[in-house]
């Protein structure tokens, strides 16, 4: 199958909605699940212990397309409870231009299975979109793909964390966002809050499309005319290098 493949800065735009389910080693302590979506509002309030949320786009260059994002949960907890998982999702929008213009709805998802007291949780990291299949470049307008694990509206059944995670590893996703290149600190605290701070940052993507037959002829056409110029420019060197030095005359001669 014909593929091409480009390399470009994606705008990538944070959906408003979040995620955070914190579980413990001890079974009597409930976890903590702070989330902006209506189902666990309406039926796990009660586990919504946090108490401060920050979610910052940041755009140094001020093109209008923000480079990594920034997010900082705090949440009071039980002094010395053991933290057995942090799972924090993010859904967000990818929207890419030319040659194959395109809009990815999918979800950040950072996972941290660990045994540890209360902590404040750093981490950083790089953003990168796997694709399973390629983008179709459409005739007219964008392509729009919805690939987000998360989103509102889905059932009871489907906003529990396993079936989250399980929509996450499924491989008929044609699209999945990973962070790459984390770091991660950890800073044991003695207080009853505990913080997870996640800055993700958007680097330049690699993009294998599908290109439309025009776009395959215009591609062609623009490289024959390239090694037509070309292959005249050197005729015309040979030519007159040829002319210049008398070569013709000399092998006339020669022959004679």
């Amino acid at each position: 199958m014909k593929q091409d493949v480009v390399y470009a800065y994606p705008e990538v735009k944070f959906k408003g909605h979040y995620l955070l389910v914190v579980t413990f080693d001890d079974d009597t302590i409930n976890p903590i699940i702070c989330g902006s979506f209506s189902n666990y509002k309406r039926y796990l309030k009660e586990l919504d212990t946090c108490h401060t949320i920050q979610i910052r786009e940041i755009d140094e260059n001020d093109d209008g397309k923000p480079y990594k994002l920034e997010t900082t949960f705090k949440s009071n907890i039980a002094k010395n409870s053991v933290i057995s998982s942090v799972n924090l999702m993010l859904p967000v929008k990818f929207k890419f231009g030319n040659p194959c213009p395109s809009v990815i709805e999918n979800t950040i998802l950072y996972q941290n299975l660990y045994s540890k007291r209360n902590s404040d949780i750093k981490v950083y990291a790089d953003m990168q979109l796997y694709q399973h299949d390629l983008v179709k470049c459409p005739k007219y307008g964008m392509t729009h793909y919805n690939y987000s694990i998360i989103h509102e509206g889905m059932s009871n059944e489907e906003y529990k964390l396993e079936k989250i995670l399980e929509k996450y590893s499924d491989t008929k996703n044609i699209f999945k966002t990973t962070l790459v290149n984390t770091i991660t600190s950890y800073i044991p605290t003695k207080d009853d809050v505990f913080t997870i701070s996640l800055t993700v940052n958007y680097p330049e993507q690699k993009i294998h499309h599908k290109p439309r037959f025009w776009h395959i002829i215009k591609t062609a056409w623009i490289q024959f005319l390239a090694l037509y110029i070309l292959t005249a420019w050197i005729t015309n060197k040979i030519k007159s290098y040829i002319f210049n030095n008398n070569l013709v005359l000399l092998y006339k001669q020669k022959n004679k």
